[in-house]
């Protein structure tokens, strides 16, 4: 006989799932989730697209998170192997000035920034949004993994603020707990960059 899970168990495995929608039933294209749609189909048509896929031993990085997770965590703080990528990716952009950069379209100029405002995309339930993790080479690790935590909680409850979603140098996006192989992320215009 099947044994049904723990109540709590089945109300948090119900809020970590996402809403993937009912079929046979029809979601209004409206606000926000119209502007990230309408975002994206601009940049896709907009920006020369390129995908390049490698792999890399993150043997030491694991063994790393692992062994900092509990004082981190005692401390209050969620370590993430995002907030390792946000303060790799900042150390890249400084190594290639080029990549940190924006066009400007109506300038016809590439501006390169000497400001690391890394973007990180979130999934929330009205869409896919990129809060701005700012001055990421001036925060340690753990501030980087602070200010992704709180970032990305105010996106998934509609509390982020419009000053926190603007202005990105550089985007991440994450789909670790999908899974998968690899992904083609969509550039976030006017950036000319984003890593998957």
């Amino acid at each position: 006989v099947p044994v049904a899970p723990a109540p709590s168990t089945t109300a948090a495995a119900a809020e970590a799932r996402p809403d993937y929608g009912r079929p046979g039933t029809r979601v209004k294209l409206v606000g926000l989730r119209r502007q990230i749609a309408e975002h994206m189909v601009h940049a896709r048509q907009t920006i020369p697209h390129y995908t390049y896929v490698d792999e890399c031993d993150v043997t030491e990085l694991v063994r790393l998170r692992q062994a900092l997770r509990d004082t981190y965590a005692r401390a209050g703080v969620k370590l993430t192997y995002l907030a390792f990528l946000v303060k790799a990716v900042t150390a890249a952009l400084k190594e290639v000035p080029l990549v940190n950069s924006t066009l400007d379209a109506e300038a016809g100029e590439i501006v390169l920034h000497d400001r690391y405002h890394i973007g990180v995309a979130v999934a929330t339930p009205n869409g896919l949004v990129v809060p701005v993790v700012r001055d990421a080479d001036r925060l340690d690790l753990a501030q980087v993994a602070r200010a992704v935590e709180r970032l990305s909680e105010e996106a998934r409850t509609s509390k982020a603020r419009r000053e926190d979603l603007r202005g990105s140098t550089f985007t991440i996006t994450s789909v670790g707990n999908i899974g998968g192989l690899f992904s083609t992320p969509i550039i976030n215009a006017p950036e000319v960059g984003i890593l998957g």
